[in-house]
């Protein structure tokens, strides 16, 4: 019996031996197959971040020369932009400087032809103004007292202004 017994557990062993290699070896290939899988996600995981990260910096690259051509383009439209309104400037205080220079020239005539109009009246139509003014008889004889107004009288005549603006000059 006891020989028995030791064969059995001798047979028994080996079949268990048997079996343990077998699971050994099916979990080794196993995890061989796992590994290679896992290794594969692994690989292609990489490949999509490598892949990933090369098109966002082709975009980024592209948004920068897009960027960089679109500030190069607003810095000649502002310099454009500037030089024709520095022109604009330049031409409007050209006007301003002509018509300040048409208005002093039309101011010195205007003064110019105030003192002819008043030397004339003051010379030459003094009575007649003064016999218009009181309605005729005032002069004393000048104009024979007709009240008779010469072209040189109307509104430009010294006799005609008050006393304050005769004094001008």
């Amino acid at each position: 019996m006891d020989n028995q017994y030791k064969t059995l557990h001798k047979s028994y062993r080996a079949e268990l031996d048997t079996i343990e290699d077998e699971f050994k070896s099916e979990r080794a290939e196993l995890l061989s197959n796992c590994k290679g899988e896992v290794d594969s996600l692994f690989d292609r995981r990489r490949k999509a971040e490598l892949q990933f990260l090369e098109a966002k910096q082709e975009r980024e690259e592209k948004y920068q020369t897009e960027l960089e051509a679109m500030q190069a383009k607003d810095a000649e439209d502002y310099n454009k932009l500037k030089i024709k309104l520095e022109t604009d400037i330049q031409t409007l205080e050209q006007q301003l400087e002509a018509m300040r220079a048409t208005y002093l020239l039309n101011t010195e005539k205007l003064e110019y032809n105030y003192r002819v109009l008043t030397e004339r009246c003051v010379r030459g139509c003094c009575c007649c103004c003064c016999c218009c003014c009181c309605g005729g008889g005032g002069c004393g004889g000048g104009c024979g007292g007709g009240g008779v107004v010469r072209a040189c009288c109307l509104t430009a005549c010294v006799c005609r202004l008050p006393a304050h603006q005769r004094q001008r000059e």
